[in-house]
């Protein structure tokens, strides 16, 4: 639908409330109600004033003016209200940066796990993947990541604040021995 066609669409249901929704960076839903009179076709371009401090991750209190800005594409009435409720989903900006950063990280996170679940779905699902050691794949090689990138930053540590002769003996006691992991050498 068209900024227009969802004004048409509310005043043909009598909707009395629109309802934006959105989610936070870890994924859960909101939601923040206005009037409906409120809704113009200016707003699906200027959006709707929020506070995102009070939302986990998003800003400190004195940059927390965020806007909610509507996805005409999402608009449905909801079926479970008593009040004719018209409901959104939203892009939250930050208007100072003029950008839509917030979410745009809250879109990758969906992305990736999308993606990722699909691969699951690709192997056969989780049972399937149990039982060809998917899930154990996945943990060990993220472990060795995140052991190999906390390995280089201690190195880079070590290399910083250490005197150059000691560092040898230092840098040695944390090497690994790749011979104990053939598949990542």
């Amino acid at each position: 639908m068209t900024p227009k066609e969802v004004l048409e669409f509310a005043e043909k249901n009598q909707a009395r409330i629109v309802d934006l929704r959105f989610t936070d960076l870890p994924g859960l839903w909101h939601h923040v109600s206005f009037p409906i009179h409120q809704l113009k076709e200016k707003s699906f371009e200027d959006g709707f004033g929020i506070d995102g401090s009070s939302i986990r991750g998003w800003a400190a209190i004195h940059e927390s003016d965020m806007l909610l800005v509507p996805d005409p594409k999402t608009a449905f009435l909801d079926p479970f209200r008593d009040t004719p409720t018209l409901c959104m989903v939203g892009d939250v900006i930050d208007p100072l940066a003029g950008s839509y950063y917030i979410e745009s990280l809250t879109d990758r996170v969906e992305e990736e796990a999308n993606a990722y679940l699909r691969r699951i779905e690709d192997i056969g699902g989780a049972l399937e993947g149990i039982e060809q050691g998917f899930q154990q794949r996945e943990i060990q090689e993220s472990a060795y990541r995140l052991q190999k990138q906390r390995g280089n930053n201690l190195r880079q540590a070590v290399q910083d604040r250490v005197p150059i002769h000691a560092q040898a003996v230092i840098l040695a006691s944390l090497a690994v021995d790749r011979g104990l992991w053939p598949r990542f050498s």
